[in-house]
């Protein structure tokens, strides 16, 4: 079994690379389930239908949010027809869409594979259930399959805190949020694949692919003004690609995924 999992998407830069990159990275790795998160991908914050389909169209099998789900707020109208969008799973109170996504294998007798998406307490605002007891749901919701987690936290130590509560439950772990790809990808103990944070689908030269200046102004002077996402000519996807037993679940197969293309023309 084969997954792709894409980093951050921000703003047009990341779709742009998706769009220019996603293809032959399929062609050439030929994963059974590409995974990316999308929760920046609408001018830097949030995510549209739009653009939400314009990630599938790209080549993406499954879509993970974050703190920034509700930024437009207008997902709440579409979210629950969203067949392929995962929400963080431990928010509060009643909400559309979906928070533990189950692909069903095409073979017969796979075992499916089953993407959730969590939100991490440190360092972050927003008020939610414990992260752990709400992955703890969604096995005993799927038992049989195999888990993939994007954990999407701010604190490094905490996404891997998180990992080792999660062994012998979830075959895949990664961090999203930081929009810095760490060079920690690894086996846990031999059933767990781990990367602290995938990365950036964006404008590497920026600040977490965001323009530098308009950044500076906002943290220095106190603009009330948001983030700007950074075109520029170039854009970076990263990930992880990671190759799994189709019976165990256990990782077999471990490659870090950096592409560079132009997207000026």
């Amino acid at each position: 079994m084969k997954l792709l999992l894409l980093g951050d998407v921000v703003g047009e830069a990341g779709l742009l690379a998706l769009e220019r990159q996603l293809p032959s990275l399929r062609e050439r790795l030929g994963p059974d389930l590409v995974v990316v998160n999308g929760e920046n991908a609408s001018f830097g914050a949030g995510l549209f239908e739009r653009d939400y389909r314009r990630i599938l169209r790209a080549g993406a099998d499954c879509i993970t949010l974050g703190n920034h789900w509700k930024s437009k707020p207008d997902i709440l109208d579409w979210m629950d027809d969203a067949e392929r969008l995962v929400r963080p799973r431990n928010l509060l109170g009643e909400l559309p869409g979906t928070a533990s996504l189950e692909f069903v294998p095409s073979t017969e007798g796979g075992r499916s594979i089953v993407v959730t998406n969590l939100l991490g307490t440190a360092f972050m605002r927003e008020e939610v259930m414990d992260p752990f007891q709400s992955f703890l749901e969604a096995v005993e919701e799927f038992p049989d399959a195999i888990h993939v987690v994007d954990y999407h936290a701010e604190s490094t130590s905490e996404k891997k805190l998180f990992a080792y509560q999660a062994l012998g439950r979830a075959n895949v772990v990664v961090g999203t949020h930081t929009h810095v790809k760490t060079d920690d990808a690894q086996v846990i103990r031999g059933t767990m694949a781990f990367l602290t944070d995938l990365g950036l689908c964006g404008n590497e030269s920026g600040v977490i692919g965001f323009d530098p200046e308009r950044s500076l102004k906002k943290v220095r002077e106190g603009e009330a003004a948001p983030f700007v996402p950074l075109l520029g000519e170039e854009a970076v996807l990263e990930g992880l690609y990671v190759e799994l037993d189709d019976v165990t679940g256990a990782p077999l197969y471990l490659e870090d995924v950096k592409a560079r293309c132009r997207i000026d023309g």
